[in-house]
């Protein structure tokens, strides 16, 4: 998914990806960081040249996940 993030051109995937992004980010038990960690640097980029406001939320929210608790075990 990450790797798809930082590929693309197309809208939709790029609309799609950030959302199932963001709640692959949020779940219970919190994920690993190792697993979460290589989705920052996408995200932020989204954040930097996006202007759809669907998008752009979702990013804002998986960052938000991010930087909470996690399991570092």
């Amino acid at each position: 998914m990450i790797k798809l993030l930082k590929n693309t051109n197309n809208r939709h995937t790029l609309k799609h990806g950030t959302w199932a992004l963001s709640n692959l980010c949020r779940g219970r038990p919190f994920p690993k960081f190792d697993l979460v960690k290589n989705a920052i640097a996408p995200l932020a980029q989204v954040i930097k040249v996006e202007n759809d406001p669907e998008i752009l939320t979702d990013a804002a929210w998986a960052m938000s996940y991010l930087s909470g608790k996690f399991e570092l075990i």
